[in-house]
């Protein structure tokens, strides 16, 4: 999951609608978003969100192919005491196991996947690829609140520290834009960006 190819293949196969479907069941408690952004806010967008918004097995199979993955196990961080994130581990890493992707869902509880996912270490010496956690909407606002947007690396940015210069130089342009139209321009311009790069997957 260091591969940007990778990261794309696996948002392109997830089904955000079945995903909420398993999760949390009934439908009077979700609604699908495909903003990075809190659909309904400010900042929500459809910038690069074909990406997410329209999921295909197909796609992405070729998409996994095309990024050179070659078998390689990615390990799953799978909560089983949160009946919603424990719901979402095991669509996924059947999602996962259908495009080709060599998973290993690790049973484990909460608490330990918060220990565990400190680690940076090789997936063979504790390591990890991927968990399941969610967001307050308070938490997703804008670029510079939401810090799962952070490119600063092991410098600053949320476990999995992406690094992303690209993606630093659009939220100091946000935090300095004079208007909420260029603002508005900017955040768009995140979010295609993390949607490219499918850092946090989303």
């Amino acid at each position: 999951t260091n591969n940007p190819g990778v990261r794309r293949a696996i948002a392109k196969a997830i089904d955000q609608s079945e995903l909420l479907k398993v999760a949390i069941g009934n439908p009077e408690f979700y609604k699908t978003c495909h903003s990075v952004y809190p659909c309904g806010t400010t900042f929500d967008n459809t910038a690069g969100s074909d990406l997410m918004a329209k999921s295909s097995l197909d796609e992405a199979r070729a998409m996994l192919r095309a990024s050179g993955y070659n078998g390689e196990k990615l390990v799953l961080l799978a909560t089983t005491d949160i009946p919603v994130q424990s719901a979402m581990a095991q669509y996924t890493a059947d999602v996962l196991k259908r495009i080709g992707m060599n998973v290993d869902a690790q049973a484990m509880d909460w608490a330990t996947v918060l220990q565990r996912r400190t680690s940076k270490n090789p997936i063979d010496q504790g390591g990890w690829n991927m968990f399941f956690t969610w967001w307050e909407g308070a938490d997703l606002l804008d670029p510079v609140i939401q810090f799962a947007l952070s490119g600063l690396g092991e410098q600053g940015a949320w476990v999995g520290w992406s690094k992303d210069d690209e993606a630093e130089i659009l939220r100091t342009a946000y935090a300095e834009a004079a208007t909420l139209d260029q603002q508005k321009q900017i955040a768009a311009q995140v979010q295609a960006r993390a949607f490219e790069q499918s850092f946090n997957v989303y």
